[in-house]
């Protein structure tokens, strides 16, 4: 798993890291990240049902509904987008 929170350090990180196929944490680190893993696990789940639902064009929302989903998912995929496919502790 790499981290790197400094914003110089963001991007290099978020690269290597996929390049070699592993996990990064790249924009905050989230107390619990490695010993609350049912927390964690819950807002990725969070971030990927806000994702499947803008795929879908958040169909059935108001429009203020829509602007918190996605002011959500950016909040969620900056600090958990590099884990979002890690099935359990590292």
């Amino acid at each position: 798993m790499f981290v790197g929170t400094k914003r110089q350090a963001a991007q290099p990180i978020a690269d290597a890291a996929e390049k070699c196929a592993q996990y990064y944490m790249n924009h905050r680190w989230l107390g619990g990240t490695l010993t609350n893993w049912q927390t964690v696990s819950k807002s990725i789940q969070r971030l990927k049902s806000s994702t499947s639902k803008s795929e879908r064009g958040f169909e059935g929302l108001t429009k203020k509904e829509r602007l918190g989903m996605e002011r959500d998912q950016g909040k969620l995929q900056a600090s958990l987008g590099g884990i979002r496919e890690m099935g359990g502790r590292p």
